[in-house]
């Protein structure tokens, strides 16, 4: 049996605090729970995810009313827009995360993307058979589970380092997959716009070889801006004898 929205969110987070739904409604908390768990998330992408839960009718609403009260802004990006957390929501989610301040313009289309193909992926999969249970872990979500770890939060610019620095070493993010004969995977995304040296190659693809090798992992998706950072992560997999399964995917027929 298929998970609806409901029950998505819920096993993804594990846990329920639901403070947000005493306050602002179970819809609207669904909504915001959503955008705090990527920080922002394209409108498209957002529909896409609760549709046949929320009508469309309903999701507008529901975002001009998070609008209206700050808990969400609107930015745009041609015809299309995004919507982004606020520090002012923390007291509503049901999973309170380190504050959103500013948008990274410079990352912004890579984290839509990312949200886009993980939101894609998580729907597709949930219509597959051979799959009883879906889920994903965000970027946002692995940055911070590691700070909750990071007992010396003293600042709110050595947090920010502190981000920036956990940030280069959790991938975009995860997808988990139940099958019905009760095996579990867990897939790492990895989203690349530019090439990295060998050197920080090296360093990636041993951290997920040392976790496929301790079944914590399945495997790794690369979707790749051009063939040749392909080519330089199979050439490092290639010299180290990883036996790590890697997918590859270019950016452009990902998105068109």
């Amino acid at each position: 049996m298929k998970m609806d929205v409901n029950g998505a969110l819920k096993w993804a987070y594990m846990k329920k605090g639901g403070a947000g739904m005493q306050i602002i409604g179970a819809q609207k908390t669904q909504v915001l729970d959503l955008i705090n768990r990527f920080g922002v998330i394209g409108n498209k992408t957002l529909f896409a995810f609760f549709e046949g839960a929320i009508s469309r009718h309903m999701l507008y609403k529901i975002l001009r009313f998070l609008t209206k009260r700050g808990y969400i802004k609107k930015g745009n990006i041609g015809p299309l827009y995004y919507v982004y957390i606020t520090p002012g929501a923390t007291g509503l989610v049901s999973e309170p995360m380190h504050a959103l301040r500013t948008l990274n313009q410079s990352e912004l289309v890579h984290d839509l993307r990312v949200a886009d193909y993980i939101i894609k992926q998580y729907l597709r999969l949930r219509t597959k058979d051979a799959v009883s249970q879906v889920g994903f872990t965000t970027e946002r979500e692995l940055i911070d589970d590691d700070l909750i770890e990071q007992v010396d939060a003293t600042s709110d610019w050595k947090r920010s380092r502190n981000i920036d620095t956990v940030k280069r070493k959790v991938p975009d993010g995860y997808l988990h997959i139940k099958r019905v004969d009760g095996r579990k995977q867990a897939l790492a995304i990895e989203y690349e716009l530019t090439q990295k040296s060998k050197g920080k190659y090296e360093e990636i693809l041993k951290r997920y070889a040392r976790m496929y090798a301790h079944d914590e992992l399945n495997g790794v998706v690369y979707i790749v801006a051009v063939p040749r950072i392909q080519r330089q992560i199979e050439a490092v997999r290639s010299s180290r004898g990883y036996t790590l399964p890697i997918k590859f995917h270019v950016a452009d027929r990902v998105w068109g």
